[in-house]
This record gives structure tokens, C-alpha cells and sequence, in this order.
């Protein structure tokens, strides 16, 4: 990493905030449409973030460590043995945001499933009659013999294998997919038949909507995914993402940008979609609070991902962040960064670009970091160690110092701002967004792009010193 440039005086925040909730917003024809996403507030119990850890590097087919891995399926298979069925614990309201579902209609008539709208992913699959019954656990399954217009693809099937050796596969449809007023004739639909244990324990979740590009489809032979088919029926090819921090007030919108949704002016970078992904390089970080700001001597390539639920970061920003967070330490025992809970962590402050020389500069919420507790994470029959007494697993972690990717930007990035995955142009664009101030863990924060000298002088404001 390269070395870092004083900066100069604070200057005022921005401080604007929602006045209300904005609802899904109406649909203007058939060629645009809302959907509104539903977070995991509501589930039987809470979920190990180290779970979602290996599991993120799995899928990413990056190594897991032996250490991660053993507190993992450890974590998983008690949890396998304390579910003896679908709905054996009541659902409870936390704040785990594991990830952001929302309704999708497959086949004629639709039935409706909630599904996961996964950027780190192509495939488009579901949990459905095909499904091996020993691997449903109470999602709601399509079935092919309902719809008029499903027809099985011969010969064809997919599968996913993930870096812990853990698989979904199945057989392979056209039907018709609708989503809110618009109607995709003969999209490829991936029936399950196996499903791996932690999609299984996903109730809520009927299966992935893969808004990746189609290199990476794990279909053989190869058939097309579903952001080939957007721009034959969108008005414009582009969609966003609102995430919000524990609620279910968001969106992902279709065809068209909600400008209510957001702050100041959406700014663009190129993406690098060579490897499938939604790539862009992370040029630079700073820590709020701070007097200086770090810039990278190689950008270092990261992956938009609305599909994973934590931040992983490139490692020696972590690593500096934590070092400016008093207390927080790398925890062999728990595999991950973790910090008081009743810390008040800065603001992680990012910068992003692309080839071009083109920047966004955001910031995540010190209130995002702290992302559970870890007494909540432990099994009821186990102990809480002395080490755990009021510690949370960090929301922000590294992916390790050899990794490829160098980092995913999660649901924990995203919920911080407002964004574009514009297809037709390939771009990603990102814009402040006010946060619901009447919660606790958040902040404000104030991101934008612009030419050098003016762009320090956003940092200066910033970071805050």
C-alpha cells in the first residue's frame, strides 16, 4: 500500500435525513417495475457470521481456512441438530439483515417465491417438486406441473460447486418469469433437485435470482441468463438496489431510477466484468476522525455483491481501520475481527474507480461494524467464554492477503448508499442516500465524485479532522 496525503479542515456534514420511509414506488408500464425486498428480521434464531464468512469464500472459490471451517460446520451441524422440523422455533424480529428477498412469479399463472437478487451470481435456480424432500425446510416451492408454459430443456442440467465442496444441482426449464408488470417469455429456470445445507436452512429464501453476467452460468450446455434478457424488455437496461439497515422499507428497481431515493448526483465508474462480476477497483480509504487518507499504489479489485451480507475489505485497510478502534482485535477463536459492542466505531471511508481515472468516495456508518453480538451466535447449551462478554463479530472483515478477488462489497456496503447497475453501459453508480436516523447503529454520511482538488476537499469533510 502506498503512503497517505495530509488532509486539511473539517467542514460541515450533511446532515439531511428522511423525513418518512419511502415506500416501492408504481410501476410506470410494463417495461419498468419496483420490487420490494424483505430483509431478514424475522427468522428461528440468529445466524453465525462466520457461517456467512466461509460460506462468502466458498463461493468465491477462494481457500478456506481450516480454523474458519471447523467453527463453521461445527456451528452448522448443531444447528442441523437442534431443527428437528421446518418450523420447530418461532420466527423472531433481530437485526441480522442475512440478506434481502423479494417476490418473483414464475410460470402461468405466477406463483409467487421470495427469492434472493444475487449480483454474485448468473443462475437463476429455485427450490421447487424437484427438490429433494429431506433438503426442504419450509420454503415454498414452484412446481412445474402447475404452469402451462414450463417446458424442461433436454439434456440440460447445472451446478454449482463452492469452495467447501458443498453443491446445488439440478434440471433446467424455460417458463415464464414476471416481475411486478414485466413479463419474460422462455427465461431459464434451474430446478433444484439438490440443494446444499445452507440454502436449506434459508426458510424464508425459495432460491437465487442471478443478476451476474452470463459467462460465469453454471448450466450445461450454457443458456442464457437473466441480464440478456433485461434489455429486451426493460426500458431502460439498468436496475437499483435500496437497501436499508434492519428494515424491510427497501427496493430494487427495474427500468428506470427513483431520484427520491437518493441524495446528491448518482456517480458513475466502468465496470470490469471479465471475470463475470461486478467489478470495480478500490483506489483508497480513510478512517473518520483521522487526519489522513490512504491511497493504494495498485487499485485493488473488488466485487459489488448484493448476494453476500458482510464488507470484506482489502486487507491492510481492515487492518488499519481496527487498529483505530479501541479494543478491537483479530480473535482466533471467533476467526474474524471483533470489537465492543458498546464501541462507537468511525466511519470506514472508501473510494472507488475505474481505469479511466474516474472516483466515488462514500462511507460506510461506524453503526454498521458492530454486527452482532456474539452471545447471540452461540449455541444455548454452550458457554459464553469470558473472552465473549460483550464482543461483536466486526460486519467488516478481510478476505486474507492472497485473495482473488481482494474484496466483496456486501450488503453491509450497500445498505449505506443508493445504487445503479446500469447493463446497457456497463457502469456502476452510486449516490448518498439519507438513513433512518431513529435507529441507533445508524449515521450519516455523504459521498460523491469529482476532480481531484476538489475531491480532497471531500475528504476533508470526511474524515472529520
Amino acid at each position: 500500500m502506498a503512503g497517505f496525503t495530509h488532509v486539511c479542515l473539517v467542514a460541515a456534514m450533511w446532515l439531511t435525513i428522511f423525513s418518512a420511509l419511502v415506500a416501492s414506488v408504481p410501476v410506470a408500464g410494463d417495461s419498468t417495475f419496483s420490487a420490494s425486498v424483505l430483509s431478514s428480521l424475522k427468522r428461528r434464531g440468529h445466524v453465525d457470521p462466520r457461517v456467512q464468512y466461509m460460506r462468502t469464500l466458498a463461493k468465491y472459490n477462494i481457500p478456506v481456512p481450516e480454523k474458519l471451517r471447523k467453527i463453521a460446520t461445527s456451528k452448522m451441524a448443531k444447528a442441523s441438530a437442534k431443527d428437528t422440523s421446518p418450523y420447530s422455533n418461532p420466527a423472531i424480529a433481530e437485526e441480522d439483515d442475512l440478506y434481502f428477498i423479494a417476490p418473483v412469479g414464475i410460470g402461468s399463472p405466477p406463483q409467487v417465491l421470495y427469492m434472493d437478487f444475487d449480483t454474485g451470481s448468473s443462475d437463476s435456480w429455485v427450490f421447487s417438486t424437484d427438490t429433494a424432500t429431506s433438503e426442504v425446510q419450509g420454503q415454498s416451492l414452484w412446481d412445474p406441473r402447475k404452469s402451462s408454459t414450463a417446458e424442461l430443456v433436454p439434456n440440460t442440467t447445472w451446478q454449482i460447486i463452492y469452495g467447501d465442496f458443498s453443491s446445488s444441482s439440478g434440471i433446467v426449464y424455460k417458463d415464464t418469469l414476471t416481475l411486478g408488470g414485466v413479463v419474460i417469455n422462455n427465461m431459464t429456470i434451474e430446478s433444484a433437485q439438490e440443494v446444499s445445507d445452507e440454502f436449506s436452512k434459508e426458510f424464508k429464501m425459495s432460491g437465487l435470482l442471478g443478476l451476474a453476467w452470463p459467462s460465469i452460468a453454471e448450466t450445461t450446455p450454457v443458456q442464457d441468463v437473466l441480464l440478456q434478457y433485461l434489455g429486451e424488455v426493460l426500458k431502460t437496461p439498468l436496475f437499483t438496489a435500496d437497501l436499508r439497515h434492519n428494515s424491510d422499507k427497501g427496493s430494487y428497481n427495474f427500468g428506470y431510477i427513483d431520484h427520491s431515493l437518493h441524495g446528491s448526483e448518482i456517480q458513475y465508474i466502468d465496470i470490469d466484468n471479465s471475470e463475470g462480476f461486478w467489478g470495480v477497483q478500490m483506489t483508497g480509504y480513510a478512517i473518520s476522525g483521522q487526519d489522513v487518507r490512504y491511497e493504494f499504489s495498485t487499485p485493488k479489485s473488488v466485487i459489488v455483491d448484493t448476494g453476500t451480507t458482510l464488507l470484506y475489505a482489502p486487507d491492510s485497510a481492515v487492518e488499519d481501520y481496527f487498529r483505530a478502534v479501541p479494543s478491537a482485535n483479530f480473535s482466533e477463536d471467533a476467526y474474524g475481527y471483533i470489537l465492543p459492542c458498546n464501541a462507537t466505531p468511525p466511519d470506514f471511508i472508501w473510494e472507488i474507480g475505474d481505469a479511466t481515472g474516474e472516483r466515488i468516495v462514500g462511507r460506510v456508518p461506524g453503526g454498521y461494524i458492530a454486527y452482532q453480538s456474539l452471545s447471540d451466535i452461540i449455541g444455548e447449551d454452550e458457554p459464553i467464554e469470558p473472552w465473549m462478554d460483550g464482543q461483536c463479530y466486526a460486519g467488516l472483515q478481510s478476505l486474507g492477503g492472497f485473495s482473488t478477488p481482494e474484496g466483496i462489497l456486501g450488503d453491509i456496503w450497500l445498505k449505506a448508499g443508493f445504487s445503479v447497475f446500469d447493463v446497457g453501459n456497463k457502469k456502476y453508480g452510486s449516490a448518498p442516500k439519507p438513513l433512518d436516523a431513529t435507529n441507533r447503529k445508524l449515521g450519516h454520511y455523504r459521498q460523491t465524485r469529482f476532480p481531484s482538488h476538489a475531491r480532497r476537499r471531500l475528504w476533508c469533510r470526511l474524515l472529520g479532522g
